[in-house]
């Protein structure tokens, strides 16, 4: 989808399910190692610390070595996010560079990183898109590759486009097909892009196996629920009660 990615990138990737994020940060972490990279894997639930390091196990040949090594690590969000209690992105920005720099001096060509966000609470959102904001004007001058994972269904539209603004490469996974949707190189995106987004981002949403609701703030009437939903609801595209679910 990418293609060939040079020191200093940026993704996002929207993910729906556990397997989504699975399938594509394995074969991200494996050409790494191959590429004698040091690989940080900082997790969320779900997955895990010890469920990113199974799956890490069955696809890659004498994974044990990797791990004995220290070339492949796994850290807990709360070790890595919250460290000493509280979040501050200064010290995780100044902690990636700090991982790099041991790298280097291991010997190791660089730096491949991932870190999710299904942690985040609503006092986080600020934190974290200033976080986002820095490390996109920061990381090109570093040896350092870096993945940054949403669960789609925790995030409205308009934060979905907020992150997608400060990243370099946007990528969601759809029906199993990884889509690039709205790259850009400059912090900003144009009108298609946001269009192409919002597209994506109902797509992801129609095509999950899971209910989704999502709710208006104040008054708690459903704005949207996706095809699942309206399935345990019991109502069909055609039931007159399904204009009932929903308040425009």
């Amino acid at each position: 989808v990418l293609g060939v990615l040079s020191w200093g990138g940026h993704l996002c990737y929207f993910y729906n399910t556990k397997q989504d994020l699975i399938d594509v940060l394995v074969p991200y972490f494996q050409a790494g190692l191959e590429n004698n990279e040091s690989c940080v894997w900082v997790t969320s639930k779900p997955p895990c610390k010890k469920e990113a390091e199974e799956a890490m196990s069955k696809a890659v040949p004498d994974f044990s070595r990797y791990l004995a090594s220290g070339q492949m690590e796994f850290i807990p969000h709360t070790e890595w996010y919250f460290k000493g209690g509280n979040y501050n992105s200064k010290r995780v920005l100044n902690a990636w560079v700090d991982r790099l720099q041991r790298a280097l001096a291991s010997g190791y060509d660089g730096l491949r990183a991932t870190g999710d966000t299904g942690w985040l609470e609503r006092g986080d959102w600020n934190k974290l898109i200033g976080y986002e904001e820095q490390l996109n004007d920061e990381i090109g001058g570093y040896r350092i590759l870096a993945v940054c994972t949403y669960p789609i269904r925790r995030y409205s539209l308009p934060q979905a486009v907020s992150v997608m603004s400060h990243h370099q490469y946007n990528l969601v996974k759809n029906r199993g097909e990884l889509t690039l949707v709205g790259s850009c190189e400059h912090g900003r995106l144009e009108e298609g892009e946001v269009k192409e987004m919002k597209e994506s981002y109902y797509r992801v949403m129609d095509n999950a196996d899971e209910a989704i609701f999502r709710v208006e703030p104040e008054g708690g009437h459903v704005i949207y629920a996706n095809p699942a939903a309206e399935r345990l609801l019991g109502y069909t595209q055609a039931d007159p009660r399904r204009s009932n679910l929903y308040r425009w």
